[in-house]
Parts: structure tokens; sequence; C-alpha cells
């Protein structure tokens, strides 16, 4: 299965109580692809809900990357001082609102680039068919084709990581994964 999110760009800084921050128009929404999502029917089909639980997953991934992503954005803040230092006192409103909105494009690229490298490093690539950490972690299977017990160990762990992620959604997913001992490319 693949899934991503998009965002609009309606998101835009503005000046309140001497800070710039994020206007919360702010919109992210999540997709399937559903070309790329087979195992609903197989699924179905098989009545396999370890097969659903795992496809869930790369949903779950993707909601907790785009999650981190939304959380960074709408926390990004520059103060009066901090733009000062940058640009230098007595510059007009226009003059630092020019100077906001350029340092706002620069951060949402950088932080839309940290969360496209999460994803190529989780999630399998539609183009490549390369395998993501997380399948190639889950999907190991033995000569006959059945799923190994170390497969099944860590299918396991990061369903217990991906509630632990829901229950505890201020906690960053890049970190939580670290911690756990789940950072692991096979790339």
């Amino acid at each position: 299965m693949y899934s991503y999110y998009r965002v609009t760009t309606d998101a835009i800084p503005e000046w309140k109580d001497g800070i710039f921050k994020i206007k919360p128009t702010f919109q992210l929404t999540m997709y399937i692809d559903n070309s790329a999502t087979w195992a609903t029917s197989a699924a179905k089909a098989a009545k396999e809900a370890a097969l659903l639980r795992h496809e869930q997953g790369h949903y779950d991934i993707t909601g907790c990357i785009a999650r981190d992503y939304a959380r960074r954005v709408l926390n990004i803040s520059l103060s009066l001082n901090d733009i000062e230092a940058a640009i230098g006192k007595g510059k007009t409103k226009k003059e630092q609102s020019e100077y906001v909105s350029n340092e706002f494009r620069k951060l949402l690229k950088r932080y839309d680039q940290d969360a496209g490298r999460l994803m190529n490093i989780f999630q399998t690539n539609p183009e490549t068919n390369i395998p993501g950490s997380y399948d190639y972690q889950t999907k190991q299977k033995d000569a006959k084709q059945n799923l190994t017990n170390t497969a099944i160990f860590r299918q396991n762990k990061w369903n217990d990581l991906l509630k632990y992620q829901e229950n505890n959604p201020d906690l960053s997913f890049e970190t939580t994964i670290a911690q756990w001992g789940l950072y692991i490319s096979p790339r």
C-alpha cells in the first residue's frame, strides 16, 4: 500500500502580540493510492487480520509523519527581536513581512524535505518498488514463503509503537522510532 499526504499552501504568517505566527488556516490531507492497495480485498477473502493490520501500519506511519510536519509548521514563530536581528531595526512592516514570508517558505521547504526523507525510509517507493524499512522488517519470509518469527516479532513491535504514538501524540515519531530501535533502513 502507498499512502501520502498533501499540504495546502493557505498557511500564511500573521503578526499577533508582537510575534509572527502561522495563521491557523493550515490544511493537511492524507491519501491512499487505491491502485497500490491490494491487501483489503485479499485480506477479506483470506480473512487475514494480520495483513490488514500491516496495511493499516502504512497509513499510520504516514499519519505520524504528517502530524509531526503539521506541528512543526504551526509552531513557526519569529519575534520582532528575531526579525530585527536578521534584517536590522527600523524596517517597515512590509519589509518585515517579506522577510518573514521568505523565512517561512525556507522552513516549509526544509520541513517538507525532512518529512519526505522519513517517507522514503519507512514506506515502499511506488515507482521503484524498493521496500521501505517497515516492509523490509515485517515481510521477511522463509523458504516456504511463510513470515519468519523475526518478521512477526517486528510487526508486533511496530503495532505497539504505532499504538504508543496514537496515545502519545506530542512525541515525535522519528524520536520514538529511534528509541524503540526500529530506525533501520534497507537502503
